[in-house]
């Protein structure tokens, strides 16, 4: 289970994304390793509309001032992962939505990771309460 802070974070991302808040929990918990465990600056993650984590992604500086983002590693079975798995994102995004039937986003760790979540700002909780991990 992950703290409130990530919580509160994943489920603004989903609000955001036109998604319902509920089904942030899989992101909060995913966010909250990444932060604890792994050098999150450069990771994110393909999730589904109902919450399911789909697939890691990895941020590369491929030339001066050019990066691409690339799926890593796929996290559910897929009809067909070889569409996905090492793909550029914007196409993996497509495969994925065509294979699942619902929508997708993606979120760049950093988005659940730092900063504070707008609805802890709306409540006026001050920052020292609210840092990350």
């Amino acid at each position: 289970m992950a703290s409130k802070y990530f919580e509160a974070q994943a489920a603004d991302v989903f609000g955001q994304a036109g998604g319902d808040p509920a089904n942030s929990r899989p992101l909060a918990t995913w966010a909250e390793d990444a932060r604890v465990n792994r050098d999150w600056r450069r990771l994110g993650v393909i999730v589904a509309q109902d919450g399911t984590l789909i697939a890691e992604t990895i941020r590369l500086n491929v030339l001066v001032g050019v990066s691409v983002t690339y799926v890593t590693d796929v996290l559910v079975d897929l009809p067909d992962p070889g569409d996905v798995d090492g793909t550029i994102l914007d196409l993996a995004c497509g495969a994925i939505r065509q294979q699942i039937g619902q929508p997708v986003i993606h979120v760049p760790a950093w988005q659940v990771c730092s900063g504070r979540s707008r609805s802890i700002v709306r409540a006026g909780v001050p920052r020292r309460q609210t840092t990350g991990a």
